[in-house]
């Protein structure tokens, strides 16, 4: 039961983290190289959790599989929601800078409702 809640709490810690790794590295290699590698890691850490064996197969290796590809996810949102963001921004006309900024914002609440 421990190890289930881990996979949700490690992916909220992760986030912060990855918007300061992908900020950083944005900054020097180019926003948006680091918003697709963000989008590869994130597509890569869903397969991987697709692909894991479960507990009765490998036993307390699978929750702690869970739980790396899920801080994998964790870092990836938090490059990709902050990269997505500053990019609608940069690109949108100067007096439509706001409402560009909130479709990023509004995308996963979006998602939920579908």
């Amino acid at each position: 039961m421990l190890a289930s809640f881990v996979t949700f709490s490690v992916a909220f810690a992760a986030r912060s983290l990855g918007g300061i790794v992908f900020g950083h590295f944005g900054d020097r290699v180019g926003r948006k190289k680091m918003l697709v590698i963000s989008l590869v890691m994130m597509g890569l850490g869903t397969v991987v959790i697709g692909l894991l064996p479960t507990y009765h197969q490998i036993g307390v290796g699978a929750p702690a599989l869970l739980v790396v590809a899920r801080f994998v996810q964790g870092l990836a949102v938090g490059g990709e929601w902050g990269g997505a963001v500053l990019m609608a921004v940069e690109h949108a006309p100067p007096q439509r800078r706001a409402f560009y900024g909130s479709w990023p914002q509004a995308g996963v609440p979006a998602g939920l409702v579908l």
